[in-house]
């Protein structure tokens, strides 16, 4: 699959805006890389970070998109999930259809070693165990002799509600 990479800094750009409500539909998307949340983020707690959201293209128009950010309040300058600072969001990843997954995200990791010029590394959380990311990333990674650092994985709390009120 040809895909081409955009990167915004928009927000409120009409065609990032069109792609990525059409997009988030997708099973598996987290609220925490919703548009409305990112906005919301971005204008309260995001105000230290630029928004970096890359696209990728076909002939067909957007299929794949990446919600994040450049934190420049502080050296390194992290390329972070737009929208997790502060919140710990989970589940987060590349917005797309299952079947362009892997095609997605090896686009936008070749875009990202071309590209470094905006960043000192990447500081990703958030990115749920199931997702195929993971793996993706790792090799990548190893690839490109990126040093990685696997976090514990946060648990995010929960109560087992009862199934009546009686019970």
């Amino acid at each position: 699959m040809e895909l081409t990479v955009c990167a915004y800094d928009d927000l409120d750009d009409p065609n990032l805006r069109d792609a990525w409500l059409g997009l988030q539909v997708e099973p598996g998307t987290s609220i925490f890389s919703t548009l409305q949340w990112c906005q919301s983020w971005a204008n309260t707690l995001g105000r230290n970070c630029t928004p970096w959201v890359l696209t990728a293209c076909n002939r067909d128009g957007v299929v794949g998109l990446w919600p994040l950010c450049v934190d420049r309040s502080a050296s390194p300058r992290w390329v972070k999930f737009l929208g997790s600072d502060g919140v710990r969001g989970d589940h987060l990843d590349v917005l797309c259809r299952p079947a362009h997954h892997d095609a997605v995200l090896g686009a936008f990791l070749d875009y990202l070693q071309r590209d470094t010029r905006m960043f000192d590394g990447l500081l990703l959380d958030g990115i749920g165990v199931e997702s195929k990311s993971n793996a993706l990333l790792e090799q990548w990674c190893k690839e490109n002799r990126y040093r990685t650092v696997n976090r514990e994985i946060q648990t995010l709390p929960h109560v087992n509600l009862p199934g009546t009120f009686d019970e």
